[in-house]
């Protein structure tokens, strides 16, 4: 039930002002939901409201109206406390590679490896990727990467709460030959949904790898695509071109 209609008004960086109506619930508690124009504002700075029972965003609810009051008071404060503390790009990335064999020895400089340890003689340790492939979960054998760059800003409140907002980054900022702009305009690319997407520094040097690893997929590609294609594996693998 409708007990009355309020303005608000808020001065601060900026003026705040919009009108709300309070109503009383069945169990006595006051309630408001705000006006979209204000659900807006408040939402533009990061903060997240509740929604009313009909889904509508923007609800308040207390046990006084000096309490209502307050409560909208406080979100509309915490909102335009927001600020930029800091933003920097980084390097987004998955590496994900499925692989079980063994290597002769526990010398990682040894290159001899094996598909499995038989007839070594006991002197060889399993080596696996970083997705799961055994024989309760086998799998084909395959190498993926997801990379992204991506400018993070990160924001802090009154409350000290912060957030932190993912976006594009300023390719402005890089030399035409470089390889952050290469990785940024890789396409049809997403990560996997069920890894951890890891970080690092957008630095050249680290772009570098995730361009040169990328290449490596698309020339192994380039020799077995069109094979595959044209249904010619068989005498690929017959001539020993396959790979060379």
């Amino acid at each position: 039930m409708k007990v009355t209609t309020l303005s608000f008004i808020y001065r601060g960086k900026e003026e705040i002002k919009f009108s709300y109506d309070v109503n009383v619930s069945k169990d006595g508690k006051f309630t408001t939901t705000l006006p979209k124009e204000a659900v807006s504002l408040i939402e533009s700075y990061g903060v997240t409201l509740n929604k009313n029972r009909a889904g509508n965003t923007g609800y308040f609810s207390s046990d006084t109206m000096e309490g209502l009051t307050s409560n909208i008071y406080k979100a509309v404060e915490e909102a335009v406390s927001c600020e930029l503390v800091g933003t920097e790009d980084v390097i987004k990335y998955q590496i994900m590679i499925c692989a079980s064999y063994c290597r002769n020895g526990a010398d990682e400089t040894d290159t001899e490896l094996y598909p499995n340890g038989k007839g070594l003689n006991g002197s060889y340790i399993w080596m696996d990727g970083n997705v799961r492939c055994d024989g309760l979960s086998p799998k084909p054998i395959s190498f993926s990467v997801y990379v992204k760059p991506v400018s993070i800003k990160r924001y802090r409140y009154k409350s000290g709460r912060e957030r932190i907002e993912e976006g594009a980054i300023d390719e402005k900022k890089y030399p035409e030959e470089s390889a952050i702009l290469f990785l940024n305009s890789l396409v049809n690319i997403y990560p996997n949904k069920f890894m951890d997407v890891k970080e690092l520094p957008c630095t050249e040097e680290n772009a570098e790898f995730f361009k040169k690893a990328i290449m490596s997929i698309w020339k192994l590609n380039e020799a077995i695509g069109k094979i595959l294609k044209e249904n010619t594996l068989e005498m690929a693998i017959k001539t020993q071109k396959l790979l060379n």
